[in-house]
């Protein structure tokens, strides 16, 4: 391990053997179990001390290594969640380079420049950080959430790697920051990313999902080009529902963005277009739609539907821009707008 920058992803982690794993919290989850010779570093080399940190997580960036024949090591059986197992072929594992896909069981035949200019996040949790399992359970709805969307809009993620004082999710890099980092906003601008977030947002309910947690610091930029595409991040908190009409009821979330029924606990596909509507009021008006010194009193705001407006504040965006947002932004759900195709 002579990665300088990589000290604190995978420190004193060699000598981990698969089989001495007493109870995988991801087991069944396409996670990768390695031989005592082999962890995340032996594939991916870390390009900064740390990209971002969080209080039971870190951010890294990552390039994928280039690999010769006898650095590939033994593998355990890879596990769908109905627990049926994945075969890896010989000549999958051992074919220069490394390009199997841990999450459909293919070799897409990744050259080697891609590879090597290939970036990816790497997402590291620490399990002594977490006091109970419920960080360590969104994490792992995260990874069956993620490793069955494949939409243009929301962030990509490749494999995942369980050690025994850590969890990787390798993920698609997003350089261009959240949208805090562009603000203020032009109304064409405006329109162009609620467009995005829509069409992601249309993909997760047809499949049944709910994000819930749907805000500016879960939307990035791929990278810093002015024209960039955004990415929906962070599907901890995300729920799968039987059918479109589900509910369910479930606690967490950001209060800013939450719907007043989300507020009580009880979310479905229409909460998610609350928080649509909050996004677009925030990236029109530079301003959040509803405002509470303490977070008693934003929830009394939410439920009261108190707007944090001033007169000749909708002056400044076309009709258009403001009856969207308020076909979304109604506090009964019933006649909220949904998406449809």
């Amino acid at each position: 391990m002579d990665d300088k920058n990589a000290a604190s992803i995978g420190k004193g982690r060699r000598g981990t053997v698969a089989s001495s794993y007493s109870s995988p919290i991801f087991q069944g989850q396409f996670v990768r179990e390695h031989s005592k010779h082999h962890d995340v570093l032996d594939y991916y080399k870390v390009l900064c001390p740390r990209y971002k940190k969080g209080s039971t997580s870190d951010i890294f960036i990552a390039r994928r290594r280039r690999w010769k024949r006898t650095k590939i090591g033994r593998w355990i059986s890879l596990l769908k969640v109905d627990g049926s197992t994945i075969s890896l072929s010989t000549a999958a594992l051992h074919a220069p380079p490394f390009s199997f896909n841990a999450f459909d069981g293919k070799d897409y035949g990744i050259d080697d420049q891609q590879q090597q200019q290939q970036v990816y996040a790497i997402k590291t949790l620490r399990k002594d950080r977490v006091g109970n399992l419920v960080y360590l359970n969104a994490l792992k709805n995260e990874l069956r959430l993620l490793k069955h969307l494949d939409h243009p809009n929301i962030v990509r993620i490749y494999e995942a790697f369980e050690e025994r004082k850590e969890v990787h999710l390798v993920l698609e890099y997003c350089s261009g920051g959240d949208l805090y980092q562009r603000a203020p906003y032009t109304e064409q601008d405006a329109a162009k990313i609620v467009k995005q977030i829509l069409s992601a947002v249309h993909y997760l309910h047809q499949n049944h999902i709910v994000h819930r947690d749907l805000k500016f610091e879960n939307i990035l930029f791929e990278s810093g080009h002015p024209d960039a595409e955004i990415k929906l991040i962070d599907f901890g908190l995300s729920t799968h529902l039987a059918n479109r009409q589900d509910h369910r009821t479930a606690k967490g979330g950001t209060a800013y963005v939450m719907a007043p029924e989300a507020l009580q606990g009880d979310y479905s596909l229409k909460s998610d277009m609350w928080s649509v509507s909050v996004i677009a009021f925030m990236l029109l008006l530079g301003q959040k739609p509803f405002h509470g010194e303490t977070r008693e009193h934003l929830v009394r705001n939410i439920r009261d539907f108190n707007l944090n407006v001033f007169p000749g504040i909708w002056t400044t965006v076309s009709s258009d821009a403001k009856e969207f947002v308020l076909s979304l932004l109604n506090v009964e759900p019933m006649v909220r707008f949904m998406i449809f195709k």
